[in-house]
């Protein structure tokens, strides 16, 4: 039986709202031989959207399923899949789905959101952190901030939350994801204020009790499924191994020797030196000539000249 989710304007909107939206092709034909090939892909991801809006969570899945196996690359198809295994509690195989949707779309908000939150019903606390923290940019700040406060991190959701609550326009929703950080961050007071904002008096007593209840330590898969909604699945074995996205094989690195060649500066061309051989090595006997007259007495020495005086220019 599905659970009433904690928030009626919050992250369940952006969860499931327009879960159609995409997938309604012309005419739908046979979709009682959804099982056979002879149905399009399209069929299967239009069967799946109606599924989900009815609430039929493992029809969903078997759909969505089908259409992946028939277009593994659309990222629709395996948003559609994604949010059918969601819907159906099986958040192991969610997170799967939710991470090949940002392999083939790095800017699905959604996808993003939604990762983070199944990495959190997994006990991914420091994944879920760093989806949020990579993702950002993308996510709403409304939808930012109560995963923040949900992933450990209180103080920072409410802030991001109070900025987004003091935007002109605000909407009911960022201000219960706010009030609802602020449960979770201890500021009950606070927190009834807020939600008082939005929530009449007759429903805001239940409002409370239903997050007195949520901020309770039960674990973080019952906390994501009663924020949702949903009902865990009892086993979740994953995604099937014949839906695994699979992306072409990087290029392999470059060895250091590789990497020194291809950045060395090529050198400019120089003149090639003329090359020296050299003979055999051998010994050499130089022969002196022999005396033929005999020594010549010294000669007489001429008395020293007077020395010459130099006249420079100038002088």
């Amino acid at each position: 039986m599905t659970m009433r989710p904690i928030l009626s304007l919050g992250l369940s909107m952006l969860l499931f709202g327009g879960l159609t939206a995409g997938c309604a092709m012309d005419g739908q034909r046979g979709l009682a031989a959804a099982g056979t090939r002879a149905v399009k892909h399209a069929d299967y991801a239009k069967g799946a959207g109606k599924a989900l809006a009815r609430q039929d969570a493992p029809a969903a899945v078997t759909l969505a399923e089908a259409a992946v196996q028939a277009a593994p690359d659309r990222a629709d198809y395996r948003l559609l899949l994604a949010q059918s295994y969601l819907a159906a509690g099986r958040f192991a195989s969610a997170r799967e789905a939710f991470g090949d949707v940002l392999r083939l779309d790095g800017g699905n908000a959604k996808a993003a959101l939604n990762l983070a939150l199944t990495q959190l019903a997994c006990d991914d606390w420091l994944g879920a952190r760093e989806t949020l923290n990579t993702h950002a940019a993308i996510i709403a700040p409304a939808d930012l901030g109560l995963a923040q406060a949900l992933t450990g991190d209180p103080a920072r959701g409410v802030a991001t939350l109070m900025d987004a609550a003091r935007q002109p326009g605000a909407t009911p929703r960022v201000r219960q994801n706010l009030a609802l950080s602020l449960a979770l961050a201890g500021q009950w007071q606070m927190a009834r204020a807020v939600a008082a904002v939005d929530v009449s008096p007759a429903d805001l007593d239940r409002r409370m009790l239903d997050w007195v209840a949520f901020a309770q330590p039960r674990g973080a898969k019952a906390q994501v499924a009663a924020l949702l909604g949903v009902q865990p699945a009892g086993q979740d074995m994953g995604q099937p191994t014949a839906l695994a996205l699979v992306q072409p094989a990087p290029a392999p690195a470059a060895s250091a020797t590789q990497v020194a060649v291809i950045t060395q500066e090529v050198p400019q061309p120089v003149a090639r030196a003329t090359r020296i051989v050299f003979g055999p090595r051998q010994e050499v006997v130089q022969q002196l000539p022999v005396a033929t007259a005999a020594v010549a007495a010294p000669r007489k020495l001429a008395a020293p000249r007077r020395p010459v005086r130099v006249a420079y220019l100038g002088k």
